[in-house]
C-alpha cells in the first residue's frame, strides 16, 4: 500500500515520524509543520484525489500525537509560540481531536496556559513602551 502512495504523501508520513522520534523542538515543530504543509498542498493540487480519505486521517493521527506529547514538554517562550502557531494551522484537526477525547482536551488546554502569565506580563510591558513612546511624540509635536 505505501507504494501505491503519491511520492508527496510518503515524504509526508517520513517527516511526520521524525516529528515523533526527534526530542528537539526546533526539529519536531519543523518536521511537524513540513510534513502537514506537503500534505494540505498534495490535497490542494488533488481535491479529488482517492488518498484524501487516509490523508486526513494522517493529519488528525499526528495531531493526536502531537497534543499527546504536550504534558511532557516544557518549552521555553519561543517554542511555545512555534507550537501555538502549529496549532492554528490544523486547527479542524486540533478542534477534532478535543471534541473525541477529554484528556487530550486537558493536556491541549494545560498547555495553552503553560505562558498565560508571562503573556499578560508581556503586553503590560509593551502598553507601558507604547505609552512612554506616544508621550516622546507628543513632546515633539
Amino acid at each position: 500500500m505505501e507504494k501505491e502512495l503519491p511520492e508527496d504523501v510518503r515524504k509526508a508520513r517520513s517527516l511526520l515520524e521524525e516529528f515523533e522520534r526527534s526530542s528537539s523542538h526546533s526539529k519536531k515543530i519543523r518536521y511537524f509543520e513540513n510534513g502537514m504543509n506537503i500534505l494540505d498542498d498534495y490535497l490542494e493540487g488533488f481535491p479529488q484525489s482517492p488518498h484524501k480519505k487516509l490523508i486526513m486521517n494522517i493529519k488528525l493521527s499526528y495531531t493526536r500525537s502531537l497534543i499527546n506529547q504536550l504534558n511532557k514538554i516544557r518549552p521555553d517562550m519561543d517554542e511555545w509560540v512555534d507550537y501555538c502557531s502549529l496549532f492554528s494551522k490544523v486547527k479542524k484537526e486540533v478542534d477534532r481531536v478535543q471534541e473525541t477525547n477529554a484528556d487530550l482536551k486537558a493536556n491541549y488546554e494545560d498547555f495553552i496556559k503553560l505562558r498565560d502569565k508571562e503573556l499578560i506580563e508581556g503586553i503590560r510591558e509593551m502598553k507601558k513602551q507604547v505609552s512612554a513612546i506616544k508621550r516622546q511624540l507628543k513632546k515633539h509635536e
